[in-house]
């Protein structure tokens, strides 16, 4: 599917728009969508003009910037498209806002092999938001990732909001403020 293709639906666009809304609302829940790829989410999210980084990993995976984003280094992008395997070290560089801009802080869409619930996965997440905890397989995920997030997370408001992404179209929301171990 040419990335026009997949772009050129406003419709596509907002109901793409809408579920990851709902990801990031209800955190801890996965969210069907067969329509989320990590560009479609960068057309749903990021206006033109917005500073994007797409990494190698992403884009050897399929992933490319749609038209009229301003490519940017990790540390300079708004929404940062990476492969789960590079998620651990990449991290940490992120923009993380400021106390007086914590919105600025960055959206970082993770590339995954595998994203479903299940009991013995790599990853609990905690409230608030989910009842309890909940485990998630998180697969082709660094693990050294749940440690780089809580320490990027640590000035809360400030850090940085994810969004987990399956190869099926699974999304994970997982704003700054919900704890994981992993």
């Amino acid at each position: 599917m040419l990335l026009d293709e997949l772009t050129s639906d406003p419709f596509e666009t907002q109901r793409i728009a809408r579920r990851v809304i709902s990801a990031m609302a209800y955190p801890g829940r996965l969210h069907a969508c067969d329509e989320a790829r990590a560009e479609a989410v960068l057309s749903a999210f990021a206006p033109v003009g917005t500073p994007v980084h797409v990494t190698a990993a992403a884009e050897a995976a399929g992933c490319a910037a749609p038209r009229g984003l301003r490519l940017a280094a990790p540390g300079a992008a708004a929404v940062v498209v990476m492969a789960g395997a590079e998620a651990g070290d990449l991290f940490v560089d992120l923009r993380r806002g400021s106390l007086q801009h914590p919105q600025e802080g960055a959206l970082a869409v993770i590339m995954l092999d595998a994203l479903a619930a299940d009991t013995s996965g790599n990853l609990t997440v905690f409230g608030p938001g989910p009842i309890g905890a909940r485990r998630i397989l998180a697969g082709g995920l660094s693990a050294r990732w749940a440690a780089r997030r809580a320490e990027v997370n640590a000035g809360f408001p400030m850090g940085v909001d994810a969004l987990l992404i399956g190869p099926d179209g699974t999304m994970l929301g997982l704003p700054r403020h919900v704890k994981l171990e992993g």
